[in-house]
C-alpha cells in the first residue's frame, strides 16, 4: 500500500504509535478492520524501516546507499 510508504517518515512515529496501541483485537469476537489492517501493515513498515540502522555498520552502510540511490531514481523519474 501507498499510504505505509508513508509511515517511514519519522513525523508519523506518535501518531502511528498511538493507533496501534489503541487497536483492541479480539480475535475471537471479531476480524481486524480495514484501518487496524493498515495500521498494523504500517507498523512493520515503520520498524523494518528502522530496523536496517540497527545493524552491523557495513549492513547499515550498504542500507543507507541503496536507500539513497532509489531516492535519486525517484528524482530523477519525477
Amino acid at each position: 500500500m501507498i499510504s505505509n510508504i508513508l509511515y517511514t517518515d519519522i513525523k508519523e512515529h506518535f501518531p502511528l504509535i498511538k493507533k496501534f496501541k489503541a487497536i483492541d483485537y479480539k480475535p475471537e469476537e471479531k476480524p481486524l478492520s480495514a484501518e487496524d489492517l493498515r495500521t498494523l501493515t504500517g507498523m512493520i513498515i515503520h520498524t523494518s524501516d528502522f530496523g536496517g540502522s540497527a545493524k552491523e555498520f557495513e549492513i547499515c552502510q550498504e542500507w543507507s546507499r541503496r536507500v539513497n540511490l532509489e531516492f535519486i531514481a525517484q528524482y530523477k523519474q519525477e
